[in-house]
């Protein structure tokens, strides 16, 4: 396994340098060139972390040794380097990079993954207390802790330490929900109050196994937001919204405190939305006109109404 850091490190080192030359080559002016030194010679293509990982059929075929390796611990190996070259490139939320991916020298590289265990062609099995990784063998473990139930293997990722080798398993429970990202909202209700103040109090995922459109969504949190005892007196939405369908629709639920049924074209909730300039709308009888954006118009609605907002997210 020592073996393993010494020839994982090495190619570490490759494929920085690889990356670096790669980078100086790409980012000399065309148009003059250095008085101290400038690159010669054919530049490569784009020099990432799939170019590279496609390369390790030929560096062990030069290199016989990297064949003792497990592939998957190359690739992970590769991986961690192509995260530590975008934080030196690729700026964070706040506008920060992280300092360059460095050369390793001897002993900075003492661990490696396997990024599967207990799966069909993984490289890692742990059975009790008997990990066996491929091209190394079988050797028995101290476990720490017991196992908890309903939990799986994902990796394990054996350490080198000045006392001996340690392995660490990560576990997954696959009953506790993953984090929803608001890109993946694709409809949104908000309410607005008397005082002006936004709260956002239902959305809708699209997903296309579902087979609805956004108008089906809109109605469909209307019909929510109303049996929670919402009473909004506006309803407003950006263009995507003014159809024909969403104008008509009346709910065919009745309650005691609103015996009529909510309707968008009554005067129970008025409708507000934008027209998109590719529209034709009848301002006479029988007289289509193409919808233009007119500088002088403004919607203006009472400050003592509330509303309900429908958007959709780009």
């Amino acid at each position: 396994m020592a073996l393993w850091d010494a020839v994982l490190r090495r190619h570490w080192n490759y494929a920085l340098g690889q990356r670096l030359d790669w980078l100086n080559r790409t980012r000399s002016p065309i148009d003059r060139c250095s008085i101290v030194a400038e690159p010669i010679g054919e530049i490569s293509e784009r020099v990432d972390y799939y170019f590279q990982s496609s390369e390790l059929r030929q560096t062990k075929q030069l290199f016989p040794e990297y064949k003792d390796i497990y592939a998957d611990c190359q690739q992970q190996n590769l991986m961690r380097l192509d995260k530590a070259w975008k934080r030196w490139l690729v700026p964070d939320k706040a506008g920060k990079h992280g300092g360059r991916a460095r050369f390793k020298k001897r002993g900075d590289i003492c661990s490696f993954t396997f990024p599967r265990v207990n799966k069909p062609k993984a490289g890692a099995h742990l059975t009790g207390n008997i990990l066996k990784l491929s091209k190394i063998g079988e050797m028995e473990v101290i476990l720490h802790r017991p196992m908890p139930d309903g939990f799986t293997l994902k990796q394990a990722t054996l350490i080198s330490k000045a006392d001996g080798w340690y392995v660490s398993l990560s576990l997954e429970d696959g009953t506790v929900p993953e984090l929803l990202p608001v890109d993946e909202v694709k409809s949104a209700v908000g309410y607005s109050d008397i005082a002006g103040n936004s709260y956002p109090i239902n959305f809708r995922i699209y997903d296309k196994r579902e087979a609805k459109t956004k108008n089906d969504y809109f109605i469909e949190m209307l019909q929510e937001t109303k049996s929670w005892g919402v009473k909004p007196d506006w309803v407003t939405g950006d263009s995507g919204y003014s159809s024909l369908a969403n104008l008509k629709f009346r709910e065919m639920c009745r309650t005691k405190d609103s015996p009529r049924p909510l309707s968008l074209r009554n005067e129970e909730v008025r409708f507000l939305s934008g027209v998109a300039e590719n529209r034709r709308v009848p301002l006479e009888r029988g007289k289509d006109v193409q919808a233009t954006l007119d500088q002088n118009t403004r919607f203006q609605t009472s400050a003592t109404k509330q509303s309900i907002a429908i958007g959709l997210s780009k």
